[in-house]
């Protein structure tokens, strides 16, 4: 009985430490810790401070260069393997140039969806970029974080550039007009040059759209409309005020329209459509401005 009841006082001596993978303990491994801890503390810290840090961008915004070209700015950026296992942290001090001999297979297709990634394949503190029309996995690449977007279009041009929104980077696409463009049609038909390819990450995305107008007859309207994926979006507009004008003299006013919606995350055609009540309507200035919330 005696041996049975050590057995028992030894055993309550005996502390179980326990190790949590959902919490990081900023006070572990303290002084006290045992050296066979130590290493379990670790991980369970890492492991932590990995969920938080896995996500992490700092600028490396996507921006318009040339028909041809775009730009990433410096900044820093985590990037992961596929399963997200090992993270590599790189950073580019200086804007990057980013070309079609950057693409990571194939060859140039114009009216075509591309994304932007940065890829830690190299062994360095920088990053490089890969263009590619793969949305989720670039070619010939292991570390690898999707940063931003464009459209190629049937020119062969490069529109739309839009970013991951992540961190302080926004997700938003500007797009304007200044030519002379008029109508006489009476239902929505799409307005010269106001199309553009946004690439949503599946939240809360805001549309707007403005435009300089006249008419030909009084008490004419132009009135404008956002047509998106092929739905039209009956937002809330502001038909210009009726008057009478000409493509350049006469009465000119301002008409405007505005949505909003939760995007399914994917790419999304969003085109600007006009009408005019009666007569001629006649747009000069335009402008579509697409912004995730």
């Amino acid at each position: 009985m005696r041996k049975i009841l050590c057995c028992l006082l030894v055993l309550g001596l005996i502390t179980t430490q326990a190790f949590a993978a959902d919490q990081w303990a900023k006070i572990q491994p303290a002084s006290g810790s045992s050296p066979s801890d130590l290493s379990s503390f670790l991980l369970t810290n890492n492991e932590a401070v990995d969920r938080l840090s896995i996500i992490n961008r700092v600028n490396c915004t996507v921006l318009p260069n040339t028909s041809a070209a775009i730009n990433v700015l410096a900044g820093t950026v985590a990037i992961p393997n596929s399963g997200g296992t090992i993270v590599r942290w790189r950073r580019n001090t200086s804007t990057t140039a980013v070309t079609w001999a950057d693409i990571d297979a194939g060859a140039e297709a114009g009216s075509t969806q591309y994304y932007i990634y940065a890829v830690a394949d190299a062994d360095a503190a920088t990053f490089t970029i890969l263009i590619s029309t793969n949305a989720t996995t670039p070619t010939g690449a292991t570390y690898y974080r999707k940063i931003g977007y464009f459209y190629n279009n049937s020119s062969s041009n490069i529109v739309s550039v839009g970013n991951i929104k992540e961190g302080d980077v926004s997700n938003a696409i500007i797009t304007s007009g200044s030519s002379l463009i008029s109508t006489t049609s009476t239902s929505y038909i799409d307005m010269t040059d106001m199309v553009v390819y946004f690439v949503s990450s599946g939240r809360p995305v805001k549309f707007t759209a403005n435009a300089a107008c006249s008419t030909s007859n009084a008490n004419e309207r132009v009135s404008l409309i956002f047509d998106v994926d092929g739905t039209d979006k009956t937002g809330s507009g502001l038909p210009g005020e009726a008057g009478a004008g000409t493509a350049t003299t006469g009465d000119r006013y301002s008409t405007s329209t505005t949505w909003q919606e939760v995007l399914t995350a994917g790419a999304h055609t969003v085109k600007l459509q006009w009408k005019i009540s009666g007569g001629t309507g006649y747009v000069t200035i335009r402008n579509i401005i697409i912004e995730e919330l």
